[in-house]
């Protein structure tokens, strides 16, 4: 599974990407990112898989890309 971290995620993080992180579910993924990443558990991001943003527990697999996006705002 290829993780990809954006700006202030990115920030935190300290990486733009990780791909040495497996997760059965997007839950999972959450908690997985709160431990690797102290500090990741105080910003707001939302999560899109294969380019969809989700919401809600999801399923994942090997090879899903998975990008961690902070807060924006359209127009």
């Amino acid at each position: 599974m290829r993780i990809l971290f954006f700006a202030s995620v990115a920030e935190v993080t300290g990486t733009s990407e990780t791909q040495n992180l497996n997760a059965g579910t997007t839950d999972e993924l959450r908690q997985k990112l709160q431990e690797l990443f102290p500090g990741i558990e105080k910003l707001k991001y939302t999560l899109a898989v294969n380019k969809e943003v989700v919401t809600g527990n999801l399923k994942l697999s090997e090879s899903d890309e998975v990008a961690v996006l902070p807060p924006f705002s359209g127009g």
